[in-house]
């Protein structure tokens, strides 16, 4: 059964850009990627989490269990300090649909456990892109935090 939840994912990531793709062109050049489980463990978030984001009145307790399953709890406390005018997970106020579609996850080549997240902004047209830093916990790599890359 995991392993059918695991294809379908995969078959999914895969195919759906393929077949709708983003209507955007980003200066960003992308390479064909193995995609590794945390990267598929990424994506599940981010789809996961902008679709609850998006609804009309999206379930505050299903977005704190995603964040409860994606993210560290010592990372959570942290965020629970700050006082953000933006979302820190999509660097934004609002979400946007296209980003279900358009989501790019790339295990940075030069740290160890991190993963940059690029999310398109159609209004600016500018490509936001996300460090992010995955520790092991509970036997699961979880996000422990988030940096905005250099431009």
């Amino acid at each position: 059964k995991m392993r059918i939840k695991l294809l379908l994912w995969l078959l999914f990531f895969i195919v759906y850009p393929a077949i709708g793709g983003c209507n955007h062109i980003d200066s960003i050049q992308y390479d064909c990627q193995e995609i590794d489980s945390t990267t598929l463990t990424l994506k599940q978030f981010y789809i996961s989490y902008i679709s609850e984001q998006l609804k009309d009145k999206p379930d505050k307790q299903k977005i704190a269990y995603l964040k409860e399953k994606y993210v560290t709890k010592n990372f959570l406390s942290k965020l629970s300090k700050l006082e953000l005018d933006y979302d820190p997970f999509v660097y934004a106020q609002d979400y946007d649909e296209n980003w279900l579609k358009c989501i790019r996850i790339e295990k940075d080549t030069l740290s160890v456990d991190t993963y940059n997240v690029y999310l398109i902004d159609n209004f600016n047209n500018e490509t936001y892109c996300m460090k992010l830093y995955m520790i092991k916990e509970d036997g699961e790599y979880k996000i422990d935090n988030i940096l905005f890359c250099d431009k």
